[in-house]
């Protein structure tokens, strides 16, 4: 299967193979009348994917001119370093608070090989800092022209980290939507008959209270498309968008349940997998030995640190 996929005339997707899984991390090029952006770098190891991309366009690097990351979480903007060493023309546009951990990124780093431990190296690889003079920090609500019909805008947005933005395009009323409204399995929603989202809750900043203005404001927003970073498109947002409150709240549910009997991280984290393998089920999906697997673990256990982070801070 090709890593890129041609989604409009101008529009691509390309995966980067994140954490070495098909299907797992999008990248998005706009190749506009007047400029051309991508959207996410994803993790080091995989810019060969998006370089391979360029090339198959007939696009030279020296031809992209912003790279824009949601946030700075290495899954999402861990490549940018070693990619703008290759785009020699192009800026990094990001949240006014990542902008400090793209030039010197120690802390990201060691956050990162605390939760990834010996697997860091393969899913990363190396981190290079990005010098300041190629770094754009965007306003909340900001514009970017791509050519004279085609701007994209820019929104802060709390709920999965404080240097989270999302980016709608409103020429074909998409939204790129990075972690907002969390992880979309390709392989499940073709199970299920529906786009099957899982919210992403990690800590240390998951707010619930951010999320929700989150989804207020894209649900203000004339929203066809969702081009999720994690992974792929959606056309129908308004089930994704109540979809999320609805397993938000019922995950802070079982996780304060939990919390409140003494429990832990990983109680929570049993108690969540334990429901959403029951929701599963009436789908008829109950092999676990599933690839996808990998991801929905691994996703439901950052989840159940982000409740639990979450609750420390309220509860206690």
């Amino acid at each position: 299967m090709s890593s890129m996929v041609a989604l409009e005339k101008d529009l691509y997707q390309i995966d980067v193979y994140d954490m070495h899984l098909p299907e797992r991390t999008s990248v998005y090029l706009i190749k506009g009348e007047s400029k051309t952006a991508l959207i996410e770098t994803g993790p080091a190891p995989g810019i060969k994917h998006i370089l391979t991309a360029l090339e198959k366009l007939n696009l030279t690097p020296a031809q992209v001119d912003f790279v824009i990351v949601t946030h700075i979480h290495l899954d999402h903007a861990g490549g940018a370093g070693s990619l703008l060493s290759k785009l020699p023309q192009a800026k990094v546009l990001v949240h006014p608070r990542g902008a400090r951990h793209l030039t010197e990124p120690s802390r990201l780093i060691a956050g990162a090989k605390a939760i990834y431990g010996e697997k860091f190296d393969s899913f990363f690889g190396e981190i290079v800092p990005i010098s300041q003079e190629r770094i754009y920090t965007l306003v909340n609500g900001e514009q970017l022209a791509l050519g004279p019909n085609h701007r994209l805008t820019f929104y802060h947005t709390l709920g999965h980290a404080g240097h989270h933005i999302v980016i709608y395009d409103a020429l074909r009323k998409g939204l790129f939507s990075g972690d907002a409204l969390g992880v979309r399995y390709d392989y499940l929603s073709k199970a299920a008959g529906f786009d099957y989202i899982l919210p992403s809750m990690p800590p240390p900043e998951f707010e619930p209270k951010g999320l929700k203005t989150t989804i207020d404001l894209i649900k203000s927003l004339p929203v066809e498309h969702v081009f999720f970073t994690h992974y792929g498109q959606a056309n129908n947002p308004a089930p994704i968008l109540n979809c999320n409150l609805q397993l938000v709240e019922k995950f802070l549910a079982l996780g304060q349940e939990v919390f409140q009997k003494g429990g832990t991280a990983e109680h929570i984290k049993e108690k969540i997998t334990a429901y959403v393998k029951d929701e599963l089920a009436q789908y008829g999906v109950k092999n676990y030995q599933l690839p996808v697997f990998q991801q929905v673990f691994f996703d439901l256990d950052f989840n159940a640190q982000g409740i639990y982070h979450y609750l420390l801070g309220v509860l206690k």
